[in-house]
């Protein structure tokens, strides 16, 4: 019995996934920097283990796979646990004509925004405690995201960020 469960879900999933408009496809890369012929060049090799210290770069390709442009569409890329996102190294797209500049989370996801992030704390000034708002420094980016109004019919992009492993 647990099987066909099993073999259900799975075929649930796989007939959802042949009916989505998009194909998404997650890779992680580890960067290194070497020098090559007196120049310092960046190598770029497929992320099987990484460790601290190493800069990754997390790419999702997106493809419209329809002959209609989609509208509304949002890629969403979590940064991997254990690592912290590298500031202002997430790519920029064009599609549809516009440029799409990044969002970020700090709270897992739950609410976006551009950067600089702000949030509010609590510390004691004086005996006092006092609220403020600061900066949320790009390390604490939980997940970073791009809104597309627009997704060109047969299309394809490339959104990505770097983060270094902790």
């Amino acid at each position: 019995m647990k099987r066909w469960v099993t073999l259900l879900v799975f075929v649930c999933f796989y007939a959802n996934a042949q009916q989505s408009p998009l194909e998404l496809k997650l890779e992680r890369f580890v960067i290194t920097q070497v020098e090559q012929e007196g120049e310092m060049t960046e190598l770029r090799a497929a992320a099987f283990e990484s460790r601290p210290g190493d800069m990754i770069e997390e790419v999702l390709t997106a493809t419209n796979l329809t002959d209609n442009a989609l509208a509304g569409v949002t890629l969403e890329i979590p940064v991997p646990i254990g690592s912290s996102y590298i500031a202002d190294s997430a790519s920029v797209l064009e599609s549809g004509g516009e440029t799409i500049v990044a969002q970020f989370s700090f709270d897992n996801g739950s609410s976006f925004g551009f950067a600089p992030l702000y949030k509010t704390i609590t510390v004691v000034e004086d005996g006092k405690e006092v609220t403020k708002e600061v900066i949320v420094d790009p390390s604490e980016y939980t997940h970073v995201r791009w809104l597309l109004p627009s997704f060109s019919a047969n299309a394809e992009l490339t959104a990505q960020f770097r983060a270094v492993v902790r």
